[in-house]
């Protein structure tokens, strides 16, 4: 029999937990289900320790029940909360009595604790979650490691490309030179997929490399069927590089079937046996039997499916990207002539040379990483530049010291006269050695500072050259699917073509190129739909049956030139004139006086066409104007030239990089712009007299033309006035319809700029497409030609426009802040906020620079920072004050200093106004402006 003491114990154990468990019950949510359970453990330990056996028993199923309940996140329902309530004043009735008596109530009570016991177990059951259902046997799953199959995406990248390239090529080859390295991509591609575990891959991958291997043993002879399997299995590897990691496995899935068809077409074509047919027929191959294609087709799309695409995901030309909307596909005619080339001989032996390295260690890093990386070279360039003015210190220090020198030599001889200053003698020597060491000192510091300068400079400018390059991409990135259309277009076409292409190494900003890959293949496309002739009438023409069209790329003159050109037909300038006047561009009188280059231009119109007829190339007269439009957006330039009967030649001219642009630098009311130098058509410098003017419409004459002349201060609403000058500088700009003239205030010459992008909150700035911090710190915004264009437009049709004039003003005089502020974004704010009040503002970037601004002009108010580089604003509000010619010009300290003390420092060096940058967005700044000086004007 147990002792009373352990009764006593238990009733304590009860005693302390009741409590906890009656909150608990009472708590939000359905009840505080941790405590509930913490107190069910203590109650069971109890009752094990004093057998009091139902007890135990009645906490254990109240203890599995909040355990289930816990792990589903529930809380109590009402009907489990009757439960613990019945449970909780049956432990209150045992706490109640004496302990020795607590046994007798757990008999009494016993039917009560069975009948709780057996709720709590139903209601635990009712809580548990459903059983999972049998495993059933999953179906065999392809495993695979995404790190390793991301690995081979980048490995078929690369050797789809090789294959593409040299299969084109390849058409009835049995040289090492050309089927080796095509042989060594294939192999890669089988042991890569193997590595991965794609074994439906591996064997399309090694059906290929046996074909290829064939060939070069001269068991096969590649023909134009070869190359057309060869080239879809090519293509399924294109797509599987293209899919997302996570959805290569499951694409092969659902595509088995078709893969494997197309490893058993491979499998039978290394017998003779082609798509069906006999090695060395004809005719295209057979596809019909392939994922339901037609007879003839040679597109990739009849043999797969891309996920979220049907058939014709991927088209003949090899999935060239932004391939031209008027259908530059290929067909499968029966016509195997096409040949291609990406050199520059053509049918004779070409020398042996090292092979390129397709594949070079490289890392993934995102554009804006790099835009941003780029931003800051530019800023340590500036920073750079700042350095050039310590050395002004040093050789002023060094001087001042040199004139120590002389004054100690003159009191020395002085002091020699003296007799009674010569204990003075070995001071003065002590001095003169001073000095002299002190001077032995300075040059040395000169001398590493200037080696300093030097460095930083040079290191600054690699830099920034590196992270140039590293946007930089060879042209033949974009021209992997040129060659591959090009064969296709000649088969559908009946036409023979062998493509040339040099320069493809040429290296190209890769935002660049990705706008341009559509452009090129338009270009191509209608050279030789439009350009060259069939083999009949090259033969008629006395021309080779065979057609050329060459593409060539380089740098000249700092741009990029890519020229287009075949030895076709060349361009019918008697039909354009033709097409001009029925459509009612000119009259018949205007259109005879016009030069051959006037009218080529009109091909790049929207809507014309010189074509009779409507085909899946051309005639409906969309393409050149896209072609020119995509041109303009990068900043670049298009002409044309043609020789009837002998062919004609596109020539594009487009900036190497969009990270820095070569640009004209102007200067309007004080103000920097620039203007990208490709958009330039000329510039003038002219006298008053020598601009016309109709109906209050200024225009200037100039080779033969009328060239509109606009204020841009007025149309960009500047306020302020324009340098007096005696002459009018003018930049014309344009597009392909339109030119005019812009007046600025002055031109400060060519800079390369590097672009920094606005921030996006600002939205689109009219008329602007960017920014660029200049060498010494100061900002220019970078013009956009075509949105100017634009606006010109609108200014000159929708108003009377603003005479310009020598030295005119806007309108009264206005009062001139200087803002000085080592923030650009604090700077610009504050300068458009007094701006649109009506004040002039000019900017500095730190005390130096807003020092010497005060020097040259003249200023009615001074705000400036705290806290900037080598002059803060304290310092600058004590220089102010203590200059005599200064010292009247009031000065407000701007700063996010907020502390009394701070204030306090900088009214006591003599600033009339202490505001904090949250001024900003209240009128707390204008309202002291106005206080200070007034209103604008």
């Amino acid at each position: 029999m147990k002792t009373a003491a352990l009764y006593e114990i238990f009733k304590n154990v009860i005693n302390e937990n009741l409590p906890v468990l009656e909150a608990s019950l009472s708590a939000p949510a359905g009840g505080d289900v941790k405590s509930l359970l913490t107190v069910c453990n203590n109650i069971k330990a109890a009752a094990k320790v004093v057998s009091i056996e139902p007890v135990v028993n009645l906490c254990k199923t109240m203890d599995s029940f909040l355990a289930t309940l816990n792990e589903s996140g529930k809380g109590l329902g009402e009907l489990e909360q009757n439960f613990f309530s019945a449970a909780a004043e049956l432990m209150s009735e045992m706490a109640a009595v004496d302990a020795g008596e607590i046994p007798n109530v757990a008999a009494a009570n016993s039917e009560l604790i069975k009948d709780l016991s057996e709720k709590f177990a139903e209601i635990t059951a009712a809580a548990a979650p459903p059983p999972e259902p049998p495993k059933q046997e999953a179906k065999p799953k392809l495993s695979y490691d995404p790190v390793l199959i991301d690995l081979f995406k980048i490995e078929l990248d690369s050797h789809t490309k090789v294959l593409e390239k040299g299969l084109i090529e390849a058409e009835g080859e049995t040289s090492n030179e050309k089927l080796e390295p095509l042989m060594r991509s294939a192999h890669s591609i089988k042991g890569a997929a193997r590595i991965v575990g794609i074994n439906n891959a591996v064997g399309l991958a090694h059906a290929m490399e046996d074909i290829l291997s064939l060939a070069i043993k001269g068991e096969v002879k590649l023909t134009a069927d070869h190359i057309d399997i060869l080239l879809r299995g090519n293509d399924l590897f294109k797509v599987i590089a293209a899919l997302p990691v996570d959805e290569i496995i499951p694409w092969l899935e659902e595509n088995l079937g078709e893969v494997t068809e197309l490893t058993d077409m491979l499998q039978r074509a290394k017998t003779g046996e082609v798509a069906g047919g006999k090695e060395g027929d004809t005719g295209a191959a057979k596809t019909g039997d392939v994922a339901g294609g037609k007879e003839g087709d040679t597109t990739v799309a009849n043999t797969v499916e891309s996920p979220g695409e049907k058939k014709g995901a991927v088209g003949s030309s090899g999935g060239v990207g932004g391939a031209p909307t008027d259908g530059t596909g290929g067909g499968g005619a029966n016509d195997a002539g096409a040949t291609s080339t990406s050199s520059t001989t053509a049918q004779t032996a070409q020398p042996q040379r090292t092979e390129k390295k397709e594949d070079a260690l490289f890392v993934r890093v995102l554009a804006d990483n790099l835009n941003r990386l780029l931003g800051l070279t530019g800023e340590i360039k500036i920073q750079a530049k700042f350095t050039k003015p310590f050395r002004g210190y040093l050789l002023a220090a060094k001087q001042t010291l040199r004139e120590i020198a002389r004054a100690e030599s003159k009191l020395e001889i002085a002091v020699d006269s003296v007799d009674a200053a010569l204990p003075l003698t070995g001071e003065m020597e002590a001095l003169r050695e001073a000095i002299e060491h002190l001077e032995w000192s300075l040059n040395i510091m000169i001398d590493k500072f200037d080696g300093f300068s030097r460095n930083i400079e040079r290191l600054s400018e690699s830099l920034g050259n590196r992270v140039v390059e590293s946007k930089m991409r060879p042209i033949a990135d974009g021209l992997h699917g040129i060659p591959r259309m090009v064969r296709e277009l000649s088969k559908d076409s009946g036409k023979k073509i062998k493509l040339e292409i040099t320069g493809d190494d040429t290296m190209i900003d890769r935002d660049i190129l990705d706008k341009i890959e559509a452009p090129l293949s338009h270009l191509i496309s209608n050279s030789v739909d439009h350009g060259i002739e069939t083999p009949e009438e090259r033969i008629a023409a006395g021309k080779p049956e065979t057609g050329k069209i060459t593409f060539e790329a380089g740098h000249r003159a700092g741009f990029l030139t890519i020229m287009v050109s075949d030895d076709g037909r060349g361009i019918d300038t008697a039909q354009i004139k033709k097409k001009v006047v029925e459509k009612g561009y000119v009259t018949a009188d205007m259109a005879e006086s016009l030069s051959k280059s006037e009218l080529l231009d009109f091909l790049f119109l929207p809507g014309f066409t010189t074509k009779g007829d409507v085909t899946k190339l051309s005639g409906r007269g969309v393409g050149l104007d896209i072609v020119m439009s995509l041109i303009h957006q990068v900043g670049g330039k298009a002409k044309i030239d043609s020789e009837p009967g002998s062919g004609s030649r596109f020539t594009l001219q487009l900036p190497v990089t969009l990270s820095v642009i070569r640009a004209l630098l102007l200067k309007v009311n004080r103000e920097l712009y620039a203007l990208p130098i490709s958009r330039v058509e000329t510039l003038f410098c002219i006298k008053p007299e020598e601009i016309h003017s109709v109906e209050d419409r200024q225009y200037l004459e100039a080779e033969g033309e009328n060239i509109g002349i606009i204020d841009f201060a007025r149309l960009m609403n500047l306020p302020g006035e324009g340098e007096q000058s005696e002459f009018i500088n003018l930049a014309v700009i344009g597009d392909r319809t339109t030119k005019y003239a812009i007046a600025v205030d002055a031109f400060l010459g060519e800079r390369d700029l590097v672009v920094t992008a606005i921030d996006a909150k600002l939205g689109k700035l009219p008329n602007i497409s960017a920014a660029a911090i200049l060498e010494e710190g100061s900002v220019a915004l970078i013009l956009d030609p075509d949105d100017l264009v634009r606006s010109i437009d609108k200014y000159v049709h929708g108003t009377k426009p603003d005479k310009v004039s020598v030295g005119e003003a806007a309108g009264g005089k206005k009062k001139t802040i200087l803002v000085v502020d080592d923030s650009l974004t604090v700077r610009e704010v504050e300068r458009k906020l007094l701006e649109n009040n009506g004040y002039e503002v000019v900017t500095a970037i730190d005390g130096v620079d807003g020092f010497n601004a005060l020097s040259r002009e003249q200023f009615d108010l001074v705000i400036t920072d705290v806290d900037m580089p080598r002059m803060n604003g304290i310092q600058l509000v004590e220089k102010i004050k203590s200059d005599p010619g200064l010292k009247d010009i009031p000065v407000m300290i701007v700063s996010y200093k907020d502390r009394e003390e701070d204030r306090l420092r900088g009214l006591n060096a003599g600033a009339n106004y202490y505001l904090t940058k949250s001024s900003f967005h209240d009128e707390s700044l204008v309202n002291a402006v106005i206080d200070l000086i007034g209103e604008a004007e």
